[in-house]
This record gives C-alpha cells, structure tokens and sequence, in this order.
C-alpha cells in the first residue's frame, strides 16, 4: 500500500512538473489570419462586417447554433457598440468595438467566458484585381492554462478554420446579394458641358 502510495505521488509530482515546464516554453502570444477575395466593392463589403445586426449572415458560429442568444447594445457600427451571444454550444462571451475606419479597418475586443484575456479582432479591407481583400485577423496573449492548450492544440488550425469558414460563407452571401443602391455612396454631380454640340 506504502508503495502504491508513493508511486502515485511521484506520477503527480511528475505531472505537475511538466506542466510547469509546458507553461514556460509554451508560446505566450498568437496571432491567426485568414484572408478571402470578395468579387464586390468595399462598400458592400463592410456593410456586412461593419454593423453587428449584418454578422448572422455569415457569422460561422451563428451557423453552427442559430438558437445563440444575441444582444447587441451601442449604437450598432460604433465604436462602444457591443455584440454579447450564449449558447450552449458556443459558450459566453462579448466583442464591443474600438475602432472604426468606414471601408477600411474596425477593431474589436473579444472576450470569451473561461478563456482569461481578452483577444483583439480586425477586419482589414483593400482593393484587389478580384473585388475586395479581406483580412480577418485575432491577436492576443495566452494566459498559462492558454499557453498550455496553444501548445497541446493547434489553435491557428482550429481557429483558422472557422475564419475560413467564415469568409467563404461571406463571401457567398456578399456575391448572392449585390449592395442595394440606397448604400452606395452617393455619386457627385457634374453640370453638363455646354459647349459640346456648338
């Protein structure tokens, strides 16, 4: 009995080591990025990031449980406006936005119940030969037990999935359904040339 006793302190002494040396050489940071091309303008593009209501489109998380509670408080596009959801498949968590460039760039904190600290989340928008480039991008800082499942897991693979899950099934819905004309910046208006035809 001595003996099993023993063993099984050793086994976790053992074990309790190693995840201190997991902790200390596991990465304390990430940073995941998946990019899409968009055959429609920046405009119509950012009317389907910018504005929370327009994320259940192609939110990959809102797919994989549309029954999610979604709350969203702020004036939605805003910087302040926030994006709260629960699930009892996607857990608990809030994304409240921190900076707005019309076209271009918005960045949101994320935090996720149970996940410790908080991640950023961008968008970033730029004109290509197919349409728009969009770069979807979350960076952050692994907390210890997140450092460990960083080191178990491969969290770019897992979350680089859903993002390009996400951008595809953006992508389809963007080029399904073209931006309505009232969202289109309006167009400056020129007086017409009077001298032509004299």
């Amino acid at each position: 009995m001595k003996k099993f006793i023993k063993i099984t302190l050793w086994v976790l002494l053992a074990v309790v080591v190693g995840l201190l040396l997991i902790g200390l050489v596991a990465p304390k940071k990430f940073d995941i990025s998946r990019t899409a091309y968009i055959k429609a303008s920046r405009v119509a593009v950012w009317e389907q990031i910018n504005p929370w209501k327009n994320h259940e489109h192609w939110s990959p998380w809102y797919k994989k449980d549309t029954s999610m509670k979604i709350t969203i408080a702020g004036t939605d596009g805003e910087v302040g406006a926030s994006y709260a959801w629960e699930s009892d498949e996607m857990g608990k968590g809030k994304q409240t936005i921190k900076e707005v460039k019309p076209m271009d760039f918005r960045a949101s904190d994320l935090a996720i119940e149970g996940w410790g600290n908080p991640s950023m989340i961008t968008f970033s928008l730029s004109d290509s030969a197919e349409g728009t480039k969009v770069i979807w991008r979350m960076q952050g800082e692994n907390g210890y037990f997140g450092s460990i499942f960083a080191l178990l897991f491969n969290m770019n693979k897992m979350m680089g999935k859903d993002f390009e899950d996400g951008l595809g099934f953006m992508k389809t819905y963007i080029e399904s359904n073209p931006a309505s004309p009232e969202s289109m910046p309006a167009m400056e208006s020129k007086p017409a040339d009077s001298s032509k035809g004299k």
